[in-house]
């Protein structure tokens, strides 16, 4: 004779093994997520790096470390824990030990066409001065596949530190890189 313990679980393992074969439940295969991380930051940015405004925003770099080339279109970077999705990286393909530079300045605006005609013919010395200080911000030194734009994330870095997440569109934390505030 069944204990009531017993008939309450026996029903429940009878509709899980239904489900299964039904089919629902199955996970279509593994994901594979890409061996993402937050490699560098620059919060409080005063003397390094100059965008193609002239002015130095804090940034952060992303690094593939991985073996293989990965499509960043999946991916999002966020400093608010509350909207890991906040900012979608750029579709384009990341090689292995290769990185990608971000402007976390605040400014991350859809551009219309003629916005980016416009920064185009107003090259700056500061426009020069950013891709040879450091050319992986646009992707020219080959490390990153794609349109060479220059990137800027809807957040600043704040001085009294935090947390910044690199997450896949499923929900899925990639990685996480914290840092203290400075003086």
């Amino acid at each position: 004779m069944m204990t009531l313990k017993q008939r309450t679980v026996l029903p429940g393992l009878v509709l899980c093994m239904g489900l299964l074969m039904a089919g629902c439940g199955r996970e279509k295969g593994p994901v594979s997520y890409a061996d993402l991380a937050v490699t560098e930051i620059m919060p409080r940015n005063t003397a390094y790096l100059r965008d193609e405004n002239g002015t130095y925003p804090d940034w952060l770099e992303i690094t593939n470390n991985g073996e293989t080339d990965v499509s960043l279109k999946d991916y999002y970077v966020s400093d608010d824990a509350d909207e890991p999705l906040l900012f979608a990286l750029p579709d384009r393909v990341l090689k292995p030990g290769a990185q990608i530079l971000i402007y976390a300045d605040g400014t991350a605006a859809e551009e219309t066409q003629e916005s980016k005609a416009e920064k185009k013919t107003k090259q700056s010395k500061a426009d020069k001065d950013a891709k040879d200080s450091k050319s992986k911000a646009s992707g020219e030194d080959g490390s990153a596949e794609g349109p060479g734009e220059i990137i800027h994330a809807p957040f600043k870095l704040s001085k009294d530190g935090e947390r910044l997440t690199i997450t896949h569109k499923d929900g899925t934390q990639i990685d996480a890189f914290s840092y203290a505030g400075s003086k």
